[in-house]
């Protein structure tokens, strides 16, 4: 597992203070193998409010821009559009979007290449039961992220203005 660039934001709201760690995530499961789909669904099902799936890279960015889904689970190795290149693409228009490889190849290489692609997680696939663990470590870390800023930037108020 690998951080994250700074920009967490909540990709439905473009903030990060009105997450609760208990409430349900969207997803869209990007994954041309429908065993590993159903599979992904099913891991994720205790999190998950709506689960969006596609079978290809290719349709990758239609399906973000219309479900806007708080998680992409992303395949690298797919037939048309790898998910190195729905990555960026994904990432190009939605700079928030939030997107985990999901990948059988567990090598330094593939994991740096979907970090320049924007990719803020990677779990290799024989570590699944990973997938929760790390979801809610970063739903905690985006609220706690949220209050620290809440905190040391307060919005002023009518009586800071003088009004």
């Amino acid at each position: 597992m690998f951080k994250s660039p700074p920009s967490l934001h909540h990709a439905n709201s473009g903030a990060t203070t009105d997450l609760d760690v208990n409430s349900p995530m969207n997803f869209l499961i990007i994954e041309d193998n429908d065993r590993m789909r159903s599979m992904l669904k099913s891991i994720v099902a205790e999190l998950a409010g709506e689960t969006h799936e596609c079978s290809d890279g290719a349709g990758a960015l239609a399906a973000y821009a219309e479900h806007r889904p708080d998680w992409v689970l992303m395949d690298v190795k797919m037939k048309e559009v790898d998910g190195i290149t729905a990555t960026r693409q994904i990432r190009s228009s939605f700079p928030q979007a939030r997107i985990m490889i999901v990948s059988d190849h567990d090598d330094l290489a593939l994991r740096l290449a979907a970090h320049q692609a924007g990719a803020c997680e990677y779990v290799a696939k024989d570590s699944l039961y990973d997938l929760c663990r790390i979801l809610r470590a970063r739903a905690a870390a985006e609220i706690e992220a949220g209050l620290r800023r809440a905190t040391e930037n307060p919005a002023r108020t009518n009586t800071d203005e003088g009004v």
